[in-house]
């Protein structure tokens, strides 16, 4: 995904390289050599999901809940993450839970300008049988 939107940043730096110069002549504004505008389109509401999670936290073998990440400013401004329970339920008594993680990018304002930024976050819990491995005897 990163190397996606450097390629698209970089075309789009080439493209309106011409006419962004001749915009700043006319406002007068300074730019760095290296600055690009960048624009984000969020189609989404942000109370609205792309699918539908209904009951899906009561069907699965591990219980969880929704967190929200506030992220003041940053787009998107809240980041949502899961909170796994600590034991699995029903006949997986005897297994463990274990969080899915996924590296998630987003937006960060710092002073006057986006930065891009990177985090880890829970989306996901599963039920896995304990890693067990003998020991030898000496």
């Amino acid at each position: 995904m990163m190397l996606i939107m450097t390629l698209v940043l970089l075309t789009y730096q080439k493209k309106n390289a011409t006419s962004s110069n001749q915009k700043q002549k006319k406002s007068g504004g300074k730019r760095c050599k290296d600055c690009i505008n960048v624009r984000v389109d969020n189609p989404l509401h942000p109370n609205t999901s792309v699918f539908s999670t209904r009951g899906l936290k009561e069907r699965g073998i591990v219980t969880f809940d929704y967190h929200n990440i506030s992220n003041p400013g940053g787009i998107p401004n809240q980041i949502q993450e899961v909170k796994c329970s600590k034991t699995c339920r029903g006949q997986e008594m005897d297994m463990n839970v274990v969080p899915i993680k996924r590296r998630i990018h987003y937006l960060k304002k710092e002073k006057n300008i986006y930065v891009l930024k990177e985090i880890t976050v829970t989306v996901g819990c599963t039920c896995v049988y304990p890693d067990i491995r003998e020991q030898k005897m000496t």
